[in-house]
Parts: structure tokens; C-alpha cells; sequence
């Protein structure tokens, strides 16, 4: 069954930071039914957040949400670091509220231009492409476990969750940065 979500992904070069970024899983209505949003939640890894949306793409709305969260989380370290927090020329970014908002959280906000993140963005250099394996290869497995080859929800958040933890959580980013 075909599954629409987007995963918003933070990198960071510093592991102890690292592992309290938020990582946000958007999921559109049809794909996660309400009555499943508890008990899928409740499973969940403390920075790892599900959303039940409209939509599965991400907003304006939910950009300032984010950036409010990447504050919260990066509040205790903002004595010894500056957030720089840099993202691609996509139109929901480029709003006066967007940057309105990272003053406020403490982010220092960089717009890589567009047409440039392939050569720019750490994510989409070094991070998404171990990600994408690492997930298909950990749903593939569920699905040959699973009856019939169907993935439940739960399980598929739950590969989700172990890509983020093994991947993004898991590795020394710093070479990105460089």
C-alpha cells in the first residue's frame, strides 16, 4: 500500500546534541487513522514526533512549530553554541515569519540557494541516502516477517524510528559540516 509521509530530518556535527533533535514524521490522514495516533505515539522515541495531518507535505504552519521545537531543544546548549540553522529556498521557507521565528529560538537562520542543496545542505549530501537504505532494507525485513507482506502502521513508524536512531542518531556527522 502506497504511504505518503514526510520525515522533517535535523543534523547536527555534535552527537550529544544530536540525539535530542527533534525528528518529525508527518503523516497524512489516510495514513495513520486517528483512532492509531495515541497508541503510535505513545511508542515512540522521546524526540521523535508523529503528526496526523491534512496533508503530508510540510507548511508554513508547521515550519514555525518546528522552529519553536528546535529552539526548546537546543535551549540548554545555546551558552556554548550558536544554532545555525540552514534550509533550502523551498516557499514556505521564505517567509519574514520564518525568520521572525529563529530570532526568537535562538537559530541563526542560512538559506542555501536554490538549486544548490545537493552541493550544500549536509542532509542531502551524507544523510539522506544511508537513511533511505537503511529504512528500505529495515521495512523490507518487516514485510518478509509480516503475514501476507502487509506492514502495519505501527510497524512501519517503528522502521522509521529505527533509521533515525541507527543513522542520523548513530553516526558522526562532522565531515558533513566540513
Amino acid at each position: 500500500r502506497w504511504t505518503y509521509a514526510t520525515l522533517v530530518a535535523l543534523l547536527c556535527d555534535v552527537p550529544r546534541i544530536q540525539r535530542v533533535l527533534p525528528q518529525v514524521l508527518i503523516c497524512n490522514e489516510a495514513t495513520v487513522p486517528a483512532e492509531a495516533l495515541a497508541g503510535l505515539r505513545a511508542g515512540l522515541p522521546s524526540n521523535v514526533r508523529l503528526l496526523r495531518e491534512r496533508s503530508a507535505w510540510n507548511n508554513a504552519g508547521l515550519m514555525l512549530w518546528l522552529i519553536r521545537l528546535i529552539g526548546l531543544a537546543l535551549a540548554p546548549f545555546a551558552a556554548e553554541f550558536q544554532a545555525i540553522f540552514l534550509f533550502d529556498a523551498a516557499k514556505i521557507h521564505l517567509s519574514a515569519a520564518i525568520y521572525h521565528a529563529c530570532r526568537r529560538a535562538n537559530l541563526l537562520p542560512v538559506l542555501i540557494p536554490s538549486h544548490t542543496t545537493w552541493l550544500l545542505q549536509p542532509l542531502d549530501i551524507r544523510a539522506f541516502m544511508p537513511l533511505k537504505l537503511f529504512l528500505q532494507k529495515r521495512y523490507q525485513a518487516c514485510r518478509i516477517r509480516s503475514a501476507g507482506g502487509v506492514v502495519s502502521i505501527g510497524d512501519w513508524v517503528l522502521c522509521v524510528c529505527a533509521a533515525i536512531r541507527a543513522v542520523l542518531e548513530g553516526r558522526d556527522w562532522s565531515a558533513a559540516f566540513d
